[in-house]
């Protein structure tokens, strides 16, 4: 779970991963707001896609997702090419500690 507090409201996300979906799927209430979808590489998973909804942007969301993956399924990868959006995330994961780079991708670690 995340919550996040705007200006004007508080926002709680709660997280699920769905085997059947190879998915991690982001939820306020019972709306979905985001879904990190996995297909499997090497010994774990590589991230084959990640959205946010355009108003739930910029809270983390993204970023949370990724953790669930990683902590429901042990090793998780980027993938060979990264949009500006995911390579921010990945670099910042690689900055605080949590990723390494291998050589054109990431893993958390």
């Amino acid at each position: 779970m995340l919550n996040e507090t705007s200006a004007t409201e508080e926002v709680t996300v709660n997280f699920e991963y769905f085997k059947d979906l190879n998915s991690v799927v982001a939820f306020v209430g019972k709306i979905k707001v985001g879904a990190l979808r996995i297909k499997p590489y090497k010994e774990g998973f590589q991230v084959d896609s990640v959205t946010v909804s355009p108003p739930y942007r910029q809270l983390g969301i993204g970023k949370e997702m990724y953790r669930v993956a990683f902590e429901t399924l042990g090793s998780l990868y980027s993938d060979t090419y990264q949009t500006p959006d995911a390579k921010r995330i990945w670099d910042s994961f690689s900055h605080s500690g949590e990723a390494v780079k291998v050589g054109q991708r990431y893993k958390m670690i």
